[in-house]
């Protein structure tokens, strides 16, 4: 990268720059999967194999479904604590956060990848930012920082009276489904306006999915 980039943006802002330029380099096509918690990952993905060979981007457990994943994107320090060591022993590709705060910590337990958190809505096109109230709505902007034309939503439900909430075992505390209501899919509308913005495309798999503002498709469209 050019001295007077680095000049110009400042030492922080370059660093976030060059992670987002490394990871553009592991992108292998135009489309990226992004693997959520959500209980309709087992109805439309029965079979987790057929995306081997695919870009995907795990969101908290689904890094125990693809080990093999590209990126692991989370949010919570405690739900980190609770995973760390088995991260660390099966998954193979890159851990990535965004909470400065925490820098330190994550840097000490071998994160190396640490975003700046933007707004609550809409999507950030700064390198150092990612925008969202989740990790599923900051995924998404990772990707589109990254590149991606076709953004494919799995296990995206955000039903707070589904009789399931999640793909897997229930997190060692309570989820607050009332922020479904008035923060995630609040924040999720907030980002379909800029498909047209940045040219690329979110499409959702799950047809009973809380979250309506983008196109629903089928899987097999990507595959």
């Amino acid at each position: 990268m050019p001295l007077d980039l680095q000049k110009s943006l400042g030492a922080s802002l370059f660093n976030r720059y060059i992670m987002i330029e490394e990871l553009k380099l592991k992108k292998t096509s135009d489309t990226v999967f992004i693997i959520g918690g959500g209980s309709s990952l087992s109805k439309y993905l029965p079979d987790k194999t057929i995306l081997e060979g695919k870009d995907i981007i795990c969101t908290n457990n689904a890094y125990q479904l693809y080990p093999n994943a590209m990126i692991l994107f989370f949010m919570d320090k405690v739900w980190f604590e609770k995973h760390d060591k088995t991260i660390k022993e099966t998954f193979k590709g890159i851990p990535i956060t965004c909470d400065s705060h925490l820098k330190k910590f994550f840097h000490d337990n071998g994160i190396n990848y640490i975003f700046n958190r933007g707004p609550k809505n809409g999507l950030s096109e700064n390198p150092d930012k990612l925008n969202g109230t989740n990790s599923g709505a900051m995924a998404i902007n990772l990707a589109v920082l990254m590149g991606y034309k076709k953004i494919v939503l799995l296990g995206f439900d955000m039903n707070k009276d589904a009789k399931t909430l999640h793909w897997h075992p229930p997190h060692f505390r309570p989820s607050n489904t009332d922020r479904y209501a008035t923060h995630f899919l609040p924040g999720m509308n907030s980002i379909a306006p800029f498909q047209e913005k940045f040219d690329f495309k979110i499409y959702n798999i799950n047809k009973e999915s809380a979250i309506t503002c983008f196109e629903f498709a089928e899987l097999e469209k990507f595959l």
